[in-house]
């Protein structure tokens, strides 16, 4: 058996404050920045965040409602790739999430900060089901219709596929409700692996 991260060392910790407030995924590029100024690799290309630790890095206001982008996906690889093969399985599974709130109209601070294992609990079978579902209705839809659908929730409600402006490119999302009980499920696992 292979061992998982399951804390970072030299994170981002509950207090620290992010001299930013929300904008297009500022926040996100700037726990990137904090992480790699503390040595981690971070990839910034296609693919999971940090790869030599296989975690992708989150972040989420806490007052936010809206469903969370867990990935996006190019046309080619929700045409092609299924979840075991495909690369949203890497960037679903095993996350680093910072939690944040706005602090004043300058900055924000973080509220909670931690490796979150959504490979454990049956976990896994639930999220699979759901993005197999949708990219099989996607893929009927296009060759029914000729043309691609905008969403597609068409699982258990777990995972749904949304356009995003560029015809190219769908996002992988799910309800903020979902996510708390994925949290809350990978929460209520004992485990025993290493800290980065």
């Amino acid at each position: 058996m292979q061992a998982k991260v399951t804390k970072l060392n030299k994170a981002i910790n509950p207090g620290h404050v992010i001299p930013l407030v929300q904008s297009y995924g500022n926040i996100g590029r700037y726990v990137e920045n904090y992480l790699a100024s503390q040595g981690y690799k971070i990839n910034k290309g296609f693919g999971i965040d940090l790869v030599g630790l296989k975690l992708e890095i989150k972040t989420r206001d806490i007052n936010a409602t809206s469903a969370q982008t867990v990935t996006s996906l190019s046309l080619s690889n929700l045409l092609n790739y299924d979840w075991h093969r495909g690369p949203a399985r890497h960037k679903i599974t095993r996350q680093y999430r910072v939690l944040y709130k706005q602090l004043d109209s300058k900055s924000s601070i973080v509220v909670e900060s931690g490796v979150f294992d959504f490979t454990k609990s049956g976990i896994p079978n639930i999220l699979k089901s759901d993005f197999d579902m949708n990219r099989r209705y996607f893929i009927d839809y296009v060759e029914k219709h000729g043309e691609y659908p905008k969403y597609v929730n068409q699982g258990s409600g777990w995972l749904f596929l949304e356009r995003t402006t560029d015809n190219e490119v769908w996002q992988v999302r799910i309800t903020s409700r979902n996510m708390n009980k994925l949290e809350a499920m990978t929460k209520q696992v004992q485990l025993f692996d290493f800290a980065a």
